[in-house]
């Protein structure tokens, strides 16, 4: 009887512990909806106070009716548990995820017309388009948006005059050389628009080409590369029956069928690996995985084109890609370039200004991407979460005014060490979009260094940030980032070759 009377009684104590923490718990729901409430309306006062009077009722009635024993103190540690676990309730309720599809839009350019149709050349063959000089690589597959001159555009179109819609090509002549040619892409325009005396066009970039032969006229000679997509190495060597077999099984059996194939030639398969792109394909993953990229094109030449634009790559390794035809080479190179950590640096001064794990994508098409300025500008953007701890500084207002990124304003960002425009912040004008913020760094004014280039170029004693400029000149160039942003460099950028 003790025993059980025991037992009843230590029931009973847990059971108004219970209560006691719900009630707590409920009180501090309560609070936090009032104060919500209030910030969210400041008109509904009245009917406020009437439910808070009503909530107290409540509360009242129901700490009333409950007449069991409870202890009179609850762990501090628990209401505080109890307390974080309502936020963050609270949060993922309300928050919204933004939809990367929105930028890839560029809806800052306003409303345009639909153009249909899209006209591929034959690789090898040689024809005559019109050509615009462009300060940056752009590679098959990217969506570029483009202010040009229409009266130029118009009457420079393609010589069969096709209805398919205007194709014109992109050169790369001022920094991406090789063996003395100039190479560039072909863009297809898929929606245009007209504002004043400039056309507004959204551009998908195409085929690869060089110029064959220079002129000064608007349309010149260029030969359409090809695109070279080499067999598996081992397989190669099976009848095609065999081949067919290999490919439809999984990949724990292709990977044994290819061991099998290796003892039967003269290298070891180690030997073969070096020349697939099984390793590759795994780092990537891994890196994929690491900047929280879902999607990503299937077709080896469309990865490898996307690849070269959405993980950090020196210049030089960028050129080397953009020129060759092998996209087993691509690979290689993309392969060599995840082995390294990476850092992303002013080019001016060499202050590192992010990590390559700070990168993420803000937009469906990968992590860097194209937008236009309203002078015309096009820069190569790479969105990162977050810049390195006073390694840059913001300058001037937040402004919506032609923003890249519907729902979030832009401020200037400027290296805190020499002053040079790196990009921009972005912030989010509503409460509950994430990211809340983020940086959209310029291309144009940043670079890539590996950890271990770093470490040594970084003369001793000297910090990251500190300052290497005169007053005057950080001064001179404190305004230069709002002048590249609206200043008219489209004639020097897009001009006819």
């Amino acid at each position: 009887m003790e025993g059980s009377s025991s037992h009843g009684s230590g029931s009973a104590e847990a059971d108004g512990i219970q209560r006691d923490i719900a009630t707590r718990r409920n009180r501090i729901m309560r609070m936090i909806q009032r104060t919500i409430d209030t910030d969210d309306s400041s008109n509904g006062s009245e009917d406020n106070n009437n439910g808070q009077m009503e909530e107290e009722i409540a509360e009242q009635e129901y700490e009333t009716a409950d007449s069991s024993p409870v202890p009179a103190v609850v762990d501090p540690a628990l209401e505080l548990e109890l307390f974080e676990d309502y936020i963050r309730e609270r949060e993922s309720a309300g928050t919204e995820i933004y939809n990367t599809e929105l930028p890839t839009e560029h809806a800052y350019l306003g409303k345009l017309e639909r153009v249909e149709g899209v006209d591929y050349l034959e690789p090898g063959k040689t024809y005559r388009l019109p050509i615009y000089s462009h300060h940056s690589i752009v590679y098959p597959g990217e969506i570029v948006p483009l202010m040009l001159g229409r009266a130029n555009l118009y009457n420079g179109g393609s010589d069969d005059d096709s209805s398919d819609g205007l194709k014109f090509g992109l050169v790369f002549e001022d920094q991406y050389t090789s063996k003395g040619r100039v190479y560039g892409v072909t863009c297809q325009v898929y929606e245009r628009g007209d504002e004043g005396e400039s056309a507004l066009l959204k551009t998908i970039a195409q085929q690869r080409f060089f110029i064959v032969r220079q002129s000064q006229e608007r349309r010149v000679e260029v030969k359409i590369l090809p695109e070279i997509v080499l067999p598996d190495p081992l397989i190669s060597s099976c009848s095609n029956a065999m081949a067919r077999y290999a490919y439809s099984q999984q990949k724990d059996r292709l990977n044994s069928f290819k061991r099998m194939l290796a003892q039967t030639s003269v290298w070891p398969k180690f030997v073969y690996d070096q020349y697939g792109t099984d390793e590759v394909l795994a780092k990537v993953k891994r890196y994929l995985s690491s900047v929280k990229i879902t999607s990503v094109p299937t077709d080896p030449i469309k990865l490898s084109f996307w690849l070269a634009r959405n993980i950090p790559l020196t210049e030089e390794n960028r050129t080397m890609i953009f020129c060759t035809d092998s996209v087993l080479r691509r690979m290689l190179i993309i392969n060599k370039a995840l082995d390294h950590m990476w850092y992303f640096i002013c080019k001016r001064c060499d202050n590192e200004i992010a990590n390559y794990n700070d990168i993420f994508a803000m937009s469906k098409q990968g992590v860097q991407t194209s937008y236009c300025n309203p002078s015309g500008y096009v820069h190569d953007t790479l969105t990162v979460l977050k810049t390195k701890e006073n390694s840059t500084n913001t300058v001037d207002r937040l402004s919506t005014e032609f923003s890249w990124f519907p729902g979030y304003s832009w401020q200037i960002t400027v290296c805190a060490n020499c002053r040079q425009h790196l990009g921009w912040k972005f912030v989010a004008t509503k409460k509950n979009f994430l990211p809340k913020s983020f940086y959209g760094l310029s291309g144009t004014n940043i670079t890539v260094k590996s950890h271990g280039d770093l470490k040594n170029s970084r003369p001793e004693g000297r910090p990251t940030s500190a300052p290497t400029t005169s007053s005057a000149t950080a001064n001179s160039t404190a305004a230069g980032p709002a002048d590249d942003y609206y200043s008219s460099s489209s004639d020097d950028d897009f001009s006819w070759y």
